[in-house]
């Protein structure tokens, strides 16, 4: 009746008195309030199920700082090596310049790089100094000079070649 219920046929130019009661339209009228009080407890109780169930995956967002160092996860770079899987699986760190969203940072990037420096917090990972010195890494190599809008490298020295 909710769903595929039907409204009834009223005709306006009727001549009727004023106090013209029929006992099947304040059956009808008390019937239908009456669906209409169950259908929206109904649908209260739904969202509240709805909430519960989206309130059990929803986390807060973690709150980066202007100055703070990031790893951004290089699943979607198109970086320039040979092949993905022997790829890293995140570069940087970076530094956070500002926050530009409720959830999106923008990252100080390489000078070459041609991307948008604008992510999401997912992708981006604290950056936490090595505790032993054995995990150090060294600093990156520094970016190659730009001749001629192509990427310049110089050798130091052949180490090995087939003849």
């Amino acid at each position: 009746m909710v769903l595929y219920g039907h409204n009834p046929r009223i005709i306006p130019d009727s001549p009727q008195p004023a106090d013209f009661q029929v006992p099947a339209t304040t059956k009808f009228s008390e019937k239908m309030s009456k669906i209409h009080k169950e259908t929206e407890t109904m649908l209260e109780e739904a969202a509240g199920r709805m909430k519960k169930q989206y309130d059990k995956n929803k986390h807060t967002t973690i709150e980066y700082h202007v100055g703070d160092r990031m790893w951004l996860d290089a699943t979607n770079l198109h970086l320039p090596h040979p092949k993905k899987k022997l790829d890293d699986k995140r570069v940087g760190p970076f530094e956070v310049l500002e926050k530009t969203g409720a959830a999106a940072y923008k990252l100080k990037l390489l000078p070459h790089w041609k991307i948008h420096p604008c992510f999401n917090e997912k992708l981006l990972t604290p950056f936490v100094i090595p505790a032993f010195p054995n995990q150090e890494q060294p600093p990156p190599p520094p970016p190659p000079d730009l001749i001629d809008r192509e990427e310049q490298w110089e050798i130091e020295e052949v180490l090995d070649s087939k003849t």
